[in-house]
C-alpha cells in the first residue's frame, strides 16, 4: 500500500466564498467537526479563566491574560465561522454578540494597558497581530486601536538591532531582544515579525494605509530575513540544510528553525528561495509533533510554540501562489521520510494515517478509522491538529508536556487548530493586495479586474503557469485546456519514471464514476520515492469540482490511495 498522492496548486489560491457557498460543496468531515469542537472548548476555557475579562460589564477593560492578551484576543478573532474545512475566520464583524463583548473587553484592555508601556517583544508582537485583525475585520474602536497599533509599531521599529539603532557594522543585525536589540534572540524576533506581518495588512492599503510606516516595516523585515538566511551551518546532516537556535549560534532547534522559516517568508522569500529550502530541509530531517523533543535545543517548554511557529510558515507557503520548482521541497514532503532513511534521525516522525488513528476519547467514542475520508489525507496539519486534540482535557485545557505560561500556551494550540497566520499579509506579486485578498496571487493586478466574475482575476484567467492545490484549504483552481497541475506524493518506485507514464484520472466521484483520463507530461524526482507528475487539465472539461487520482502503467507500480479536489473553470 502506497501513501496518498496529493495534488498541488501553484498559481493562485483564493478565498472561494462565492463558488463554495452552497451546502453541496461544503467540506465538513468528522475530523473538521471535532477540530471545531476542540476550538470552542479551548476558547470557553480561556473565557472561564478570565482572558476576556468580565464581558457582562460594559467598558470593564480587563483581562487576566496580561502580556498574552494579544494572543488570546487573536485566538477569538481567528475562530472559524463553522466546521467547514474552508470556513473563514469570524473576525470582529462575523462574531456573535457574546464574542463581540469579549473582544470589546480584551481589546480595550490592550489599548489601555499596553499602548503606553515600554517595548516588550512577546507582548508587542502579539498585540500588533490582534489589533491588526481587529481593525481589518470591522472592530468598532478603530481610532483607539489604530493609535495603539501605531504606538506599538513605532517603538518596535526603534528597538530592532540595526545600525540606525546603535549597532553599526554588525553582521548580526535584524533581531529583536526582549526589551531592545541587545541580543540575537530568534524567539522574540519571530513574535515581532508575526506582528509586523499583520500590521502590513493595515499599512499596505485601505482606510489606514500608511506609506511611511509600510516602508519602515518592509525594510525591517528584509534585514531580519537576511540575518536568518545568512546563519552558518551547524553540524549539518547534508550539505544544504540549515537551522537556527534560540540565539544565533546556539544549538539548532525545531522551534527556532520554524521561526527562521517564517521570518524569511515575511521578509519576502518564497518556496524556491535558497534559505527557505535550507530551513525546510532541516525541519524535514527532524520532523516531530506534538512536541519537539528530538531537536528542541534544550528548551523543552516550547512544544506549542514550535507547532504554531511552523504552522504559520507552512500555511503561508501553501497559499503563496508559488509552486516549488522541480527538485525543491514543499510542505507535502514533511512527514514522508522514514527515521532510518538517509540521513537517519531516530526521533523523526512520519505522518499519522487518518484512516487508522482512533478518535481522541475527549471528543467521544470512535475507533480506528473514525476520521477516514477522501477529504482528510495524511498531511502536516492532520499531524499537528490531531496531536493537540489528544492533549486537550474535558475542561478545554491543552496540556503540553512543556510550556512557559498558560494563556500563551492555550492560545498557540488554538491558533494551530484554526490554521491562523496571525493576520499576516504577504503580497507575493507586489500589487498592493495581500495574498489572502488577491484574486490572482501570482500575477500583479492592483485593480483586481475580474470581467467574468469568477474566483480568479483576469490576470489569472490568462495564466498558463503551474498551479498548486492546497489540501489543507479550499480546492485548487485550474482552467480547462490551459492550467498545468503538479501531482506530488510518495510511494513511487525509486527509479526514473518516463514523462508520460503516469495515468491521471479526473471524476466527480473519488476513484469512481466515469473519469476523464489523461497522461502526465513530466515526472520528476524530489527525493527517493517522492516524485511529482505534471499534467494539463484536458480541454473541454466542464466547469465543476472534481476529484483527481493517478496510477502507473496499466495500473501497476504505483497508485493513489486517496483523491484530491480540483475546481475546474471553463476556458474563456
Amino acid at each position: 500500500m502506497h501513501p496518498h498522492f496529493s495534488v498541488r496548486l501553484g498559481c493562485a489560491l483564493v478565498v472561494l466564498m462565492a463558488l463554495f457557498a452552497s451546502p453541496a460543496s461544503a467540506q465538513v468531515t468528522a475530523f473538521s467537526t471535532d477540530v471545531s469542537a476542540a476550538i470552542d472548548s479551548g476558547l470557553a476555557r480561556l473565557n472561564l479563566n478570565g482572558a476576556y475579562g468580565d464581558s457582562n460589564t460594559a467598558n470593564g477593560c480587563s483581562s487576566s491574560a496580561g502580556n498574552a492578551a494579544g494572543l488570546a484576543a487573536l485566538a477569538l478573532l481567528e475562530k472559524r465561522a463553522n466546521a467547514d474545512q474552508d470556513a473563514v475566520s469570524q473576525g470582529y464583524s462575523g462574531a456573535t454578540a457574546a464574542d463581540k463583548l469579549k473582544l470589546d473587553e480584551i481589546i480595550c484592555y490592550i489599548i489601555n494597558s499596553h499602548t503606553g508601556a515600554g517595548f516588550y517583544a512577546y507582548r508587542d508582537g502579539a498585540d500588533l497581530m490582534a489589533l491588526s485583525v481587529y481593525l481589518r475585520t470591522g472592530g468598532p474602536n478603530s481610532a483607539g486601536a489604530l493609535a495603539s497599533l501605531n504606538a506599538i509599531f513605532d517603538r518596535t521599529m526603534a528597538n530592532q538591532r540595526t545600525a540606525a539603532n546603535g549597532y553599526p557594522n554588525d553582521g548580526n543585525q535584524g533581531y529583536w531582544c526582549y526589551n531592545n536589540g541587545s541580543c540575537l534572540d530568534a524567539s522574540t524576533t519571530q513574535l515581532v515579525m508575526a506582528g509586523l506581518a499583520a500590521a502590513r495588512s493595515i499599512y499596505l492599503s485601505g482606510p489606514f494605509a500608511d506609506a511611511g510606516r509600510l516602508a519602515s516595516l518592509n525594510n525591517a523585515a528584509t534585514i531580519a530575513r537576511t540575518a536568518y538566511a545568512s546563519i552558518p551551518q551547524q553540524n549539518p546532516l547534508t550539505p544544504t540544510e540549515r537551522g537556527h537556535g534560540y540565539n544565533r549560534g546556539d544549538t539548532n532547534s525545531l522551534q527556532q528553525t520554524g521561526s527562521g522559516l517564517w521570518v524569511q517568508l515575511v521578509g519576502g522569500a518564497d518556496i524556491n528561495t535558497m534559505g527557505v529550502q535550507n530551513y525546510l530541509e532541516w525541519i524535514r530531517h527532524r520532523y516531530d509533533y506534538p512536541d519537539q523533543d528530538n531537536a528542541n535545543g534544550g528548551w523543552s517548554q516550547s512544544d506549542y510554540y514550535w507547532l504554531w511557529t511552523a504552522a504559520k510558515a507552512f500555511e503561508f507557503l501553501e497559499t503563496s501562489g508559488v509552486a516549488a520548482a522541480p527538485g525543491n521541497l514543499d510542505t507535502d514532503d514533511l512527514g514522508t521520510l522514514p527515521p532510518a532513511a538517509a540521513p537517519a534521525v531516530a526521533g523523526r516522525l512520519m505522518h499519522l494515517d487518518p484512516s487508522t488513528v482512533a478518535r481522541p476519547a475527549v471528543r467521544g467514542p470512535g475507533g480506528a478509522g473514525y476520521y477516514a475520508s477522501p477529504s482528510e489525507p495524511a498531511r502536516w496539519y492532520f499531524d499537528f491538529a490531531y496531536s493537540l486534540m489528544t492533549q486537550q482535557d474535558a475542561a478545554g485545557n491543552f496540556n503540553a508536556a512543556g510550556s512557559w505560561e498558560y494563556y500563551s500556551n492555550q492560545s498557540y494550540a488554538l491558533l494551530v487548530l484554526q490554521r491562523s497566520v496571525g493576520g499576516g499579509c504577504l503580497d507575493g506579486d507586489d500589487d498592493g493586495v495581500c495574498n489572502e485578498d488577491d484574486n490572482c496571487v501570482a500575477v500583479a493586478n492592483p485593480g483586481q479586474e475580474n470581467r467574468d466574475g469568477d474566483a480568479l482575476g483576469d490576470a489569472c484567467d490568462q495564466q498558463t503557469a503551474n498551479i498548486k492545490l492546497n489540501l489543507a484549504s479550499a480546492p485548487g483552481v485550474g482552467t480547462s485546456g490551459i492550467s498545468n497541475i503538479t501531482v506530488t506524493g510518495g510511494g513511487w518506485p525509486a527509479v526514473a519514471i518516463p514523462a508520460g507514464d503516469a495515468n491521471i484520472f479526473i471524476s466527480t466521484v473519488c476513484m469512481g464514476g466515469q473519469p476523464v483520463a489523461t497522461k502526465s507530461t513530466a515526472v520528476t524526482t524530489i527525493l527517493g520515492t517522492t516524485k511529482r507528475a505534471t499534467f494539463k487539465i484536458p480541454a473541454g472539461l466542464a466547469g465543476n469540482t472534481y476529484y483527481v487520482w493517478l496510477n502507473g502503467p496499466a495500473g501497476g507500480g504505483y497508485a493513489s490511495t486517496n483523491c484530491s479536489r480540483l475546481l475546474v473553470i471553463p476556458a474563456p
